[in-house]
């Protein structure tokens, strides 16, 4: 659901819509366009470059936007990777640090950076602390929680019912791909949770 959201895979039917209109998304490119990012659950293969240093991958979402194809504005590129850096605070000697030598907590910043530095409003957290420590993962929850507070939409998938509980306004669940349920936070209960993700539909 989330590549398809985010046009890394095709959607089968249906319709996207973002402020009442219909979005046609069909690559990642088209979706951040649309203003969506996704920070996705394998982080090292798919989220970031391990071998490249922390400025390269943050400014990767934004060459295209500084760049006339020939000659790179490393001023406004270099501003916004800096911004973004010291906002999440990524904790590095140097930007110039290999993404590889980070923490799975910092890690998960350089992805959130990156996405955020494209100017997206709707974020897609796929398993956001899913190898990380504790005190990183609460770091990563007043990330969240603040993002929300400055007008931001978040989409999480986690397979933490503690963190699912924790830190949503509204659970939709899915089973085989199938909507089973939607649950609002007044009325959360981890038992029914479990009982719709298990292909169960309940009154």
């Amino acid at each position: 659901m989330a590549n398809v959201i985010f046009g890394a895979a095709p959607k089968d039917t249906g319709e996207i819509f973002i402020n009442g209109s219909i979005a046609n998304i069909n690559s990642p490119s088209k979706a951040i366009q649309s203003g969506i990012g996704l920070i996705p659950e394998d982080r090292k293969n798919h989220g970031c470059i391990l071998n490249a240093n922390i400025r390269f991958n943050v400014s990767l979402s934004v060459f295209d936007k500084y760049s006339n194809w020939i000659i790179l504005n490393t001023k406004k590129i270099n501003k916004i990777v800096n911004f973004y850096s010291q906002k999440l605070n990524i904790r590095s000697p140097s930007l110039q640090q290999s993404v590889r030598n980070l923490s799975g907590g910092n890690q998960q910043k350089v992805v959130l950076a990156k996405t955020l530095a494209a100017d997206t409003n709707i974020l897609i957290f796929d398993e956001p602390t899913r190898g990380i420590d504790v005190g990183a993962k609460q770091e990563i929850y007043h990330l969240m929680v603040d993002l929300v507070n400055q007008g931001k939409s978040i989409i999480m998938i986690s397979s933490e019912m503690e963190e699912l509980l924790g830190m949503s306004d509204r659970l939709i669940v899915l089973s085989e791909g199938k909507l089973m349920g939607e649950v609002l936070k007044e009325n959360f209960d981890q038992r029914y949770v479990i009982e719709l993700a298990s292909g169960n539909q309940l009154s």
